[in-house]
């Protein structure tokens, strides 16, 4: 069976800035931003995860996994994120978000 990255890869072949909504410890922040080295991958999750994530990817110090960004899945839009079909998802207003990547996510918001 093929890895997840492979599973992936093509994919993300022409995107530059992924977010991942819950990100949980960063364990696949860490392994897709090894695998797919021209992505960067902005993970991010509750506040309260935080801290557990930033030591996953403090310790694989990838130059393409910049601290993770507290955000919280709900109804009702967080500031700085503008999600519609046809854009793509911008922070701050600045830089956009051409992929968006979730996974193990659904049950729990649910």
């Amino acid at each position: 069976p093929r890895s997840d990255s492979e599973v992936l890869r093509p994919h993300f072949a022409d995107r530059q800035q992924v977010l991942e909504i819950g990100a949980g410890t960063g364990q696949h922040a860490v392994h897709f931003a090894a695998a797919m080295p021209w992505l960067q991958w902005q993970a991010s999750d509750h506040l309260d995860h935080l801290a557990g994530m930033r030591q996953w990817l403090d310790e694989a110090a990838l130059p393409n996994t910049p601290p993770p960004i507290p955000l919280q899945a709900v109804l009702i839009p967080t500031p700085g994120l503008a999600p519609a079909p046809s854009l793509p998802v911008l922070r701050d207003g600045q830089r956009g978000f051409d992929a968006i990547y979730s996974a193990n996510t659904l049950h729990i918001m649910g």
